[in-house]
């Protein structure tokens, strides 16, 4: 494995406030932030092990695991010198038993508006003024005006 001098950082310093600051632009940087939007464990798990001689935690399902996961997480990105840190996972939601209700209209020919069809497909149209799913003069020439 070739050597690597400058990671992870020996003393990382992170400013949230000041990344906020920055974001919101109340401030400007001296540096761009440093951001990485994910990482596989695939990159992860060497760094922790490897360049930050830590014992890989698997994420797991029980608390204790979760905890010993996160915090190598967390020591990855900051040993790395990242800004912040960016976590995300789903809910656990189940779908079983529940469907939406998507109702039908009794006419022959005409559909209403659902999951699959558009505005414009709509017997209602894209608009309230009635032009029945054709745009109206009005927005025609607002649209070549813009």
């Amino acid at each position: 494995m070739t050597e690597l001098h400058h990671v992870p950082l020996k003393r990382p310093l992170p400013d949230a406030r000041a990344f906020v600051d920055v974001l919101m632009g109340r401030s400007r940087s001296s540096r761009v932030p440093l951001v990485e939007y994910i990482a596989a464990d695939t990159v992860i798990k060497p760094v922790v092990t490897d360049l930050l001689g830590r014992e890989w935690a698997a994420y797991g399902g029980d608390r204790a695991s979760l905890h010993a996961y996160l915090d190598n997480f967390i020591a990855f990105w900051l040993g790395m010198g990242y800004d912040f840190v960016r976590f995300e996972q789903g809910l656990p939601l189940s779908n079983v038993g529940w469907r939406p209700r998507i109702p039908r209209r009794k006419r022959r020919g005409v559909r209403a508006a659902g999951p699959t069809s558009t505005m414009e497909s709509s017997p209602h149209g894209s608009n309230s003024r009635g032009t029945r799913g054709r745009r109206s003069r009005r927005s025609t020439s607002m649209a070549m005006s813009m």
